[in-house]
């Protein structure tokens, strides 16, 4: 009797434990300022590494559908469903996303990211048809694999576009565009393509990605 009382709450115990490891969303509130505030934030509380920052129909008000980040934040992930206007990060501090990426596969409104982002574990980006994800900074991506999906559209054209070594999967039925510096693409290992289109240019400069990079079509 007591050992099966020890293993229950041994069970109790390790779900609880795994129920904390998800990352928790933290909703996007309808007030202006940076988003470094608590009042930005429906709970009062700012997201960090281990939530995923969610802007849903909480948002009411088209001119809180864009803000700065107001200092240099670390997310889990970026969720994107149903505010009353596109989302815009404005140009600024740097975001570091986590595991999660960005989620728009449900998305009514588009999002687009000024701010430079640095993407701290492999991830994916998804994006729904008919929305467009577009980064306007450069993406520091490391030895992280980024994978873009969905039908819709992401096009990355910051300075530099996208520093790589981890290299970049593109599944899907949408498009990903990549224009920025020469090369667009910088130190990228494999661009593989299982879906959809890539385009990739670099203001007319004639090398878009390393010499060294494997394109690989199809590729499991």
């Amino acid at each position: 009797m007591k050992a099966n009382r020890i293993f229950q709450i041994t069970s109790l115990l390790m779900l609880a434990g795994a129920l904390n490891i998800q990352a928790q969303p933290v909703v996007r509130a309808d007030a202006a300022g940076p988003l470094n505030l608590t009042t930005a934030w429906t709970n009062g509380v700012v997201p960090g590494s281990g939530n995923i920052a969610q802007w849903d129909s909480s948002v009411a008000t088209a001119a809180n559908c864009t803000a700065a980040l107001g200092q240099d934040m670390s997310w889990q992930g970026i969720n994107i469903y149903n505010p009353v206007a596109a989302v815009v990060f404005s140009l600024g501090n740097t975001l570091t996303l986590g595991s999660s990426g960005v989620n728009m596969s449900a998305a009514s409104q588009n999002l687009t990211l000024g701010c430079p982002l640095i993407l701290g574990n492999p991830q994916t980006w998804t994006v729904a048809s008919g929305r467009t994800l577009t980064i306007t900074n450069v993406v520091s991506a490391g030895a992280n694999l980024l994978t873009i999906g969905g039908a819709g559209a992401t096009t990355v054209s910051g300075p530099a576009a996208i520093t790589s070594t981890g290299g970049i999967t593109k599944t899907g039925a949408g498009t990903l565009t990549i224009n920025g510096a020469n090369p667009s693409v910088q130190g990228i290992s494999t661009l593989t393509i299982k879906g959809g289109l890539i385009n990739v240019s670099s203001g007319g400069a004639a090398n878009s990605l390393n010499s060294s990079a494997n394109i690989v079509l199809g590729g499991g």
